[in-house]
């Protein structure tokens, strides 16, 4: 059985993220969520889907505590 997560607004999480202020940072939530827009290309989001995320960002130099942040938005 694969998880799958449908109907991700990306841009209503961030949005969400903007004003509820649930992060402490020096950083932007733009510049954290930029990454994210990734998902805005599919309608459902599975595990290989996920994967290939991951992939992405470690092959962009992001460590694996900031991509684990990364999804707990989208699990949101």
């Amino acid at each position: 059985m694969t998880a799958t997560y449908t109907n991700t607004n990306v841009p209503e999480i961030m949005e969400f993220y903007k004003i509820h202020g649930l992060f402490k940072s020096k950083h932007d939530y733009a510049e954290k969520f930029k990454h994210l827009e990734f998902f805005n290309n599919y309608q459902r989001i599975t595990i290989d889907i996920i994967q290939k995320y991951c992939t992405n960002r470690m092959m962009q130099g992001a460590k694996n505590s900031t991509i684990n942040r990364e999804l707990t938005i989208m699990r949101s």
